[in-house]
């Protein structure tokens, strides 16, 4: 029952709002896998997790940057859709660089 109320929320929030959120998270996003390279905590042989100290937890942040760049990418083609035709000359290059 939480997750139907969170999805109707989430539901009637405004679209451009994720638009302003999606560079938030992604900007977040990028440190975020740099300090679980070099700092993460090891669990099963595997640094992929961040150690939250005040509620002693783990975090995976790649779960994070799939959720942003998801974001990022969907912001990207919706600020383009008027342009994008054909997909080797207008959608292939919005994902490496932009116009």
């Amino acid at each position: 029952m939480l997750g139907l109320g969170v999805i109707y929320f989430l539901h009637r929030v405004n679209y451009s709002l994720y638009s302003k959120i999606a560079l938030i998270c992604y900007a977040i996003s990028i440190p975020l896998l740099f300090y679980t390279l070099f700092f993460g905590a090891e669990i099963n042989d595997g640094s992929r997790w961040i150690k939250l100290p005040i509620i002693n937890m783990t975090f995976q942040t790649s779960d994070f940057a799939k959720l942003a760049l998801f974001m990022f990418m969907s912001r990207q083609l919706s600020r383009k859709q008027k342009v994008i035709k054909d997909f080797k000359r207008d959608f292939y290059p919005s994902l490496y660089r932009q116009r």
